[in-house]
């Protein structure tokens, strides 16, 4: 048994040796450039064996980034994402203002003469009417159009 596996061992090994992946177009028994075909093969072979090790280290070291959205989340929820992901941590808020209405009420009130019938169109249009037709100075027409 141990002289059929060292056989097997050899026939293998030989195999290995003489293994030629870039042969001639036309058969050659030249040994330097079957020496060199055979060398080429087991560079491409090195190499592409490196290239795999190499891809296959480089897509299991990377880390994946996930993205999860939260609708809405608690002041609670918050805080607990931001003491685990703080550094990745992010906000796409739709709004980033509160409406005043929410916190903030006016009670205002006018003053009397802001109130009043004199501050109105139609009084303007009654004392133009009236200075017009009466003296004819049109000086109260400036006063109108400014105090608008």
């Amino acid at each position: 048994m141990l002289t059929g596996l060292l056989q097997l061992w050899r026939k293998l090994w030989l195999t290995i040796k003489n293994y030629n992946l870039f042969p001639s177009i036309s058969p050659t028994q030249d040994q330097h450039q079957l020496r060199n075909q055979r060398l080429s093969t087991r560079l491409f072979i090195i190499l592409l064996i490196l290239s795999l090790i190499v891809l296959i280290l480089y897509t299991s070291l990377i880390t994946i980034t996930q993205t999860l959205k939260f609708s809405s989340p608690s002041i609670t929820q918050y805080r607990q994402l931001y003491s685990t992901y703080s550094q990745t941590l992010s906000c796409d808020c739709k709004q980033i203002s509160i409406n005043y209405d929410t916190f903030l009420h006016l009670n205002y009130t006018l003053h009397q003469v802001c109130d009043s019938i004199f501050v109105t169109e139609d009084w303007f249009d009654y004392v133009t009417l009236t200075l017009k037709t009466s003296s004819g100075n049109t000086q109260f027409m400036i006063v109108k159009s400014t105090a608008h």
